[in-house]
């Protein structure tokens, strides 16, 4: 009778073996896993993967760690625009000089907060056709009367509803060509970073006084310099129009510029970041909040490494491909902020998003927006429902007690000011 040899398996070398993080067993035979570009969807994935032998956060700021997520909320404007400052549109001023808005911010953030949100993201400046006053030759000179009383507005729903909030100062449409709304000049500052002294004055004149004024306000989780800083920068924005075919004949007939115009727009990579940079050491020295830029999708992060940001914020991608990229992938110093996803999406649920952003590695994400501006925006009840769900896992804002605000400088008054346009109509 024949004898059957017992084929013996040696065990695999340990160096080669790859345990899930989550199983921390000492069985030195454990099968390697598969690689994969993102881990599982479980509740204690090890999806907050990024360098951790970086240098730690500011103290002031959220503890990010491997338990913990960002849930957030992008409430960025009543009115996009004209909510700080006063403006062709709305000469009276913004939010403190609109009741109707104010309590509108107000109801939001009390909505969030009771649903478990406990961040909101809310623009400032936007493009600049508020809030900042300009000389002929397009150099900012100061920041209008109006400005620190509409902010006061937001800080003060954000710390009766008990949110966090993250302002951002400029976002993308400051450095894009010059344009007109309803016959008003808008856009077209690009000249404030390419040119020195004009970027010198934005940061002095126009950034500097708003951060001071806010320095001690324990509701300011963060300030986010610009959202979509590569938008408008050669060589990493979309590409530019054709001047000749259908597109650009379009183009003509709407009064937008040629493509030669929006060449010559166009920032460069390192006049940008000279100015991020100039900002975030601003950010550090006036205030206590993590500062941040927004850029556009992952293969504009190059744009902003190395600038000493507190965190990375990137938004919804064009390529949806990227979501399920693992973000260790990416090698980052320090977390991944996903600044903006859209709460309404044809194939997916907000619960759906929020799942694959967490496993994904991102260190928080926002829905956009709480107020509907565009067909993306949306917001429902599965949002409280997943805070609930992973309420472990969320970071959970202790505000200190109320500090009182400055007081507001007095309005300047204009010698000439131009009849308000009618009533915007607000999307909710």
């Amino acid at each position: 009778m024949s004898q059957q040899r017992k084929v013996v398996r040696a065990a695999p070398d340990a160096t080669t073996s790859r345990p899930h993080p989550d199983q921390q067993t000492p069985r030195s035979a454990a099968r390697a896993l598969p690689e994969r570009s993102a881990p599982a969807i479980t509740r204690e994935a090890p999806w907050f993967a990024f360098n951790a032998s970086s240098a730690p956060l500011s103290p002031e700021g959220p503890p990010f760690s491997p338990n913990r997520f960002l849930l957030g909320a992008n409430v960025p404007w009543v009115h996009y625009g004209v909510d700080v400052g006063t403006s062709a549109w709305r000469p009276e001023g913004g939010l403190h000089a609109h009741a109707e808005d104010a309590a509108l911010i107000r109801e939001v953030f009390e909505r969030l907060r009771a649903d478990g949100v406990q961040t909101a993201r809310f623009f400032l400046l936007a493009d600049g056709r508020a809030g900042v006053r300009f000389a002929d030759d397009g150099t900012p000179e100061a920041l209008d009367g109006s400005v620190f009383a509409d902010v006061d507005v937001v800080l003060e729903a954000a710390r009766t509803s008990g949110i966090g909030l993250v302002l951002v100062l400029l976002d993308a449409g400051w450095f894009a060509p010059a344009s007109f709304v309803d016959e008003q000049p808008v856009r077209g500052h690009g000249d404030t970073v390419r040119d020195p002294a004009k970027r010198a004055a934005l940061l002095e004149r126009v950034l500097r006084p708003l951060l001071i004024r806010c320095a001690d306000q324990p509701a300011i989780v963060a300030w986010e310099v610009v959202s979509g800083a590569d938008l408008f920068v050669a060589g990493l924005g979309p590409a530019v129009p054709e001047r000749r075919g259908l597109m650009a004949a379009l183009r003509r007939r709407m009064g937008l510029p040629d493509r030669e115009a929006d060449a010559a727009a166009r920032v460069s990579v390192e006049e940008m970041r000279a100015f991020l940079c100039d900002a975030v050491t601003l950010i550090h020295r006036q205030t206590r909040a993590l500062a941040t830029v927004g850029v556009s999708r992952w293969s504009a992060l190059s744009l902003v490494r190395g600038l000493g940001l507190d965190l990375y914020s990137v938004g919804w991608p064009a390529d949806e491909a990227e979501l399920r990229c693992a973000v260790s992938d990416l090698r980052l110093d320090r977390p991944l902020i996903l600044s903006s996803f859209p709460g309404t999406h044809p194939r997916r649920s907000i619960k759906t998003l929020l799942d694959g952003a967490r496993c994904a590695g991102y260190g928080g994400a926002f829905v956009w927006s709480v107020l509907r501006h565009d067909m993306s925006s949306g917001y429902d009840g599965q949002v409280p429902q997943w805070a609930r769900n992973h309420a472990g896992q969320l970071h959970h804002l202790d505000l200190p007690a109320l500090t009182p605000l400055p007081a507001a400088e007095p309005r300047e008054e204009t010698a000439e000011e131009s009849e308000a346009n009618p009533p915007l109509v607000l999307k909710r």
